[in-house]
């Protein structure tokens, strides 16, 4: 099997490191974390992953969506976002990026297992 390179994106180290055991339990390859958007976007260039797992809310300048967005522009990269907070605003932000899903916190393994499935069968939604 393949191993899927994944960033994890998420500014909660405890969220953090609890995503990317799950991930590991899984069997996919997480080539890093990172609590800001301006830290996303460089491993996302150096190190291209398969799949990003965003958080919406992030340290520093950008947050989760204007991150996926620039992510996305200029990387062929899928992003599944996460988060325990959806308002209206970021509801119809998410629906306007190309994005591969989301998936609510407290982070279940088989949610999050189904959507990255899913994220790998298909194209953009």
């Amino acid at each position: 099997m393949i191993k899927n390179n994944i960033l994890i994106v998420e500014d909660d180290v405890i969220i953090a490191r609890c995503i990317q055991m799950l991930m590991m339990n899984l069997g996919y390859n997480v080539i890093g974390i990172e609590s800001t958007g301006e830290g996303a976007i460089k491993i996302a260039r150096e190190n291209k992953p398969d799949l990003v797992l965003m958080d919406i809310k992030l340290e520093g300048y950008l947050d989760g969506i204007q991150t996926a967005k620039q992510i996305i522009k200029f990387y062929d990269v899928k992003i599944i976002f996460i988060s325990g907070y959806l308002s209206k605003k970021f509801r119809e932000e998410i629906t306007d990026i190309k994005s591969f899903g989301f998936v609510s916190k407290p982070v279940n393994e088989d949610e999050i297992s189904l959507a990255i499935e899913m994220a790998f069968s298909k194209k953009y939604l």
